[in-house]
């Protein structure tokens, strides 16, 4: 499976709550953000993987760990403070219980990557170089599994998306949540299309971005898939 979140291996670390950690995505490298590390705005210690965040204060946290925290938010980071405006309704919506939906992609046996012979130097012809650019002498190329999308793990059936209320959440998430003891979410109030759902565990409050189809989209979809 897909490596945890590195900030574990920093002395202190153990004050993060492990939902936090689980909030990031440490293979993310570069594109507009770098969210492979939490960071901090404001008052609050921010964790994201892009689809779910979350967000705890900073108060109480040793004074080490929280420089460390500062200090890494010096990297390219998203303004996270948009997202947690919205009103949601008052009564939450119990999630339903499921079972582990993923299990260990066979292509990369869950390392999220694959590794071939490089296509550019040929090893083991004349034309293998040390300072090929492609490989760096290494002779091999690293890419990231596409059946797996990076994550090491694949869904065990094809109904990806599970009904919640009238929105429909990834049952990967799902299972994150309801892991960690988070049993309930706040839809949206008054949303056009399917919007972030609000939850919250202990001093952890945090946002989920559902599927752009509605609950009843999803399910009308299972049946055809059924017939």
């Amino acid at each position: 499976m897909r490596e945890l979140c590195p900030y574990r291996k920093f002395p202190g670390c153990e004050q993060l709550p492990e939902l936090l950690l689980q909030c990031t995505e440490p293979q993310f490298h570069g594109r507009k953000y770098q969210i492979d590390l939490p960071w901090v705005l404001g008052n609050f210690v921010y964790a994201t993987d892009g689809r779910i965040i979350a967000r705890m204060p900073i108060k109480g946290l040793k004074k080490p760990l929280v420089q460390f925290l500062r200090d890494m938010t010096t990297r390219c980071v998203p303004n996270a403070l948009p997202v947690y405006v919205g009103e949601f309704e008052d009564k939450p919506t119990k999630l339903p219980k499921i079972e582990d939906p993923r299990i260990e992609c066979d292509t990369c046996n869950g390392k999220g990557y694959v590794t071939t012979a490089c296509p550019i130097c040929r090893p083991g012809t004349p034309d293998w170089k040390p300072e090929c650019p492609g490989c760096k002498g290494t002779k091999e190329r690293v890419y990231g599994c596409e059946k797996c999308e990076m994550d090491g793990w694949v869904y065990q059936d094809t109904d990806r998306w599970c009904p919640v209320g009238w929105v429909a959440i990834a049952q990967n998430y799902l299972y994150l949540l309801q892991t960690n003891g988070v049993k309930e979410v706040f839809e949206p109030k008054q949303a056009p299309e399917p919007a972030a759902v609000k939850w919250v565990k202990d001093n952890i409050e945090g946002r989920l971005m559902p599927s752009s189809r509605t609950a009843a989209e999803v399910r009308k979809e299972r049946r055809r898939k059924r017939a």
